[in-house]
């Protein structure tokens, strides 16, 4: 039997081949060998099982130490990261508790930042309600304002025209100056807090900007005589008739810068220029300038001048008057046009406040407006709804001067009764604010029964949620008051266009 080497050794150092041959010996020494191939057997797998151990622990210690250095940066860059918001935040603990106190921390921050935003969402639910109640206050001054000014401008207005005895004319100037100062007063500060808020639209409607311009000139001819001035208007002769754009912001635009002109300026000239810088198919640039020769500005005042309840100075302010807002608002209301005021000026030699303005040429010769040299109405029956009787007479005198057919009811109620009576109404001009039942629900109810009918919506607080509202009720249009008589005709017009056009051929076959 092969033995084992060791057990090889000692059987051959102890013992002769005669003790070997014993039958019980060999036995022993079998049982002997076998521990000893069993030990060798166990041997080698310990150091096998030793050796991967050795390998694995060494492995899995380099793993641990690796951690523990992404651990160590990562906290460090935590730390560095937290003290950017709060330098005060340190780390003076053992490792153990490091990411503990970090996640604490992080924790209290993130309850902070909640109760933050509550307190912001809270702080917003508040100016909403702070600026609605703004909205509607604005909105019920300026009903409460404009609607007994309406009728103060109006009736100068008509009594002007009356040929009024020399000792009554100064008396009516006087009235007509005070008005018109009054309601750009109240126009300045309702328009800027509509800019201010988003809450203004700019329409893309038709337009003769040679007659906005033109009709624009002749309303500010009394006031520049008055100041000793003289109004020119320098126009090319190559200027489209019809145009896209905002016919009453274009006009608000103007109107502040001509004002101002004619209100900084004495025995001077104030000029206003349009002029086509650029023309390409269907599309023009316009130059559009209104420069005097008054008082200047001051170089370093040229860019306060376009900020808010802003003038030159006090002395300015004292001596001329006005909010400071005109300039504001023309800034905003070009911004919105895809334009910007710009101005040229030096003391004592007078200024040029400039823009241009980017639009579409329409190709509208037939348009009535065009054809039409003053104002007619002739043959138009027009229903005048109005709670107030105070403001008839001045619309009622306007629209008859213009030929029109008058009829007046004071309630909703008596509106709709008066439709369903007389079905051949052109148009209903409707005010808004009235007891009972306002224009909103009277024009629906109009409309149950009379479809054809065009409603125009009177109102001193029209904005651009109104404009947005009216549609839901039927009625095609929105005018403010005051109104210009210019704008208001042409308004009314273009919502009646086609039946003035009818009438004219009927009466024209009639003949």
């Amino acid at each position: 039997m092969d033995y084992h080497r060791t057990l090889k050794k000692q059987i051959k150092k102890l013992l002769t081949e005669k003790n070997i041959d014993v039958s019980q010996l060999s036995d022993f020494f079998e049982s002997i060998n076998d521990s000893f191939l069993a030990y060798e057997r166990d041997r080698t797998l310990s150091e096998h099982a030793f050796k991967i151990s050795e390998n694995e622990y060494s492995e899995v210690n380099k793993k641990l130490k690796d951690e523990i250095e992404i651990r160590e940066l990562s906290i460090k860059k935590m730390v560095k990261s937290i003290n950017l918001i709060d330098k005060k935040f340190k780390i003076e603990t053992t490792a153990e508790n490091d990411l503990l106190i970090i996640t604490n921390y992080l924790n209290d921050l993130i309850e902070k930042v909640k109760k933050a935003e509550k307190a912001l969402i809270q702080s917003k639910v508040e100016a909403d309600k702070a600026n609605n109640a703004k909205s509607e206050f604005l909105s019920i001054m300026s009903h409460e304002i404009r609607t007994p000014l309406n009728a103060i401008i109006g009736m100068s207005y008509l009594l002007e025209i009356d040929d009024p005895k020399p000792e009554q004319q100064e008396n009516l100037r006087v009235l007509k100056t005070s008005s018109d100062n009054l309601l750009a007063l109240i126009n300045d500060v309702l328009d800027l807090s509509k800019i201010e808020s988003g809450k203004i639209e700019m329409e893309n409607e038709k337009f003769s900007i040679i007659k906005l311009v033109s009709n624009i000139k002749k309303t500010h001819e009394i006031k520049a005589k008055d100041n000793g001035n003289i109004l020119e208007l320098n126009i090319n002769e190559n200027l489209p008739e019809i145009i896209l754009g905002d016919s009453l912001r274009l006009s608000q635009v103007f109107n502040n810068l001509i004002s101002n002109a004619i209100k900084f300026t004495t025995n001077g000239t104030i000029t206003i220029s349009i002029k086509q810088t650029l023309r390409k198919d269907n599309f023009i640039e316009l130059y559009c300038a209104v420069s005097d020769t008054g008082i200047g500005i001051k170089p370093d005042k040229l860019e306060s001048i376009f900020e808010s309840f802003t003038q030159e100075s006090k002395s300015t302010t004292r001596k001329f008057g006005g909010t400071g807002l005109g300039l504001t608002i023309t800034k905003k209301l070009l911004h919105f046009m895809n334009s910007e005021i710009k101005v040229i000026s030096e003391l004592d030699e007078g200024s040029t406040f400039y823009f241009t303005l980017n639009t579409e040429i329409v190709d509208d010769k037939n348009s009535l407006i065009n054809e039409i040299g003053k104002y007619d109405l002739n043959g138009i029956n027009i229903l005048i709804v109005d709670d107030t009787p105070e403001n008839f007479p001045y619309i009622t005198q306007l629209l008859k001067s213009w030929n029109a057919n008058i009829f007046t009811a004071i309630s909703g109620f008596e509106a709709i009764a008066y439709c369903k009576q007389k079905t051949d109404f052109d148009l209903i001009l409707m005010d808004i604010l009235m007891p009972e039942i306002d224009g909103y629900e009277t024009s629906k109810e109009i409309r149950k029964f009379n479809s054809d009918v065009k409603i125009v919506a009177l109102s001193a607080s029209a904005n651009s949620e109104m404009r947005a509202k009216i549609m839901k009720y039927g009625i095609q249009d929105c005018i403010s008051k005051p109104f210009n008589q210019y704008d208001f005709y042409s308004r009314i017009l273009k919502l009646i266009e086609n039946k003035i056009k009818l009438k004219m051929e009927i009466d024209h076959f009639s003949i």
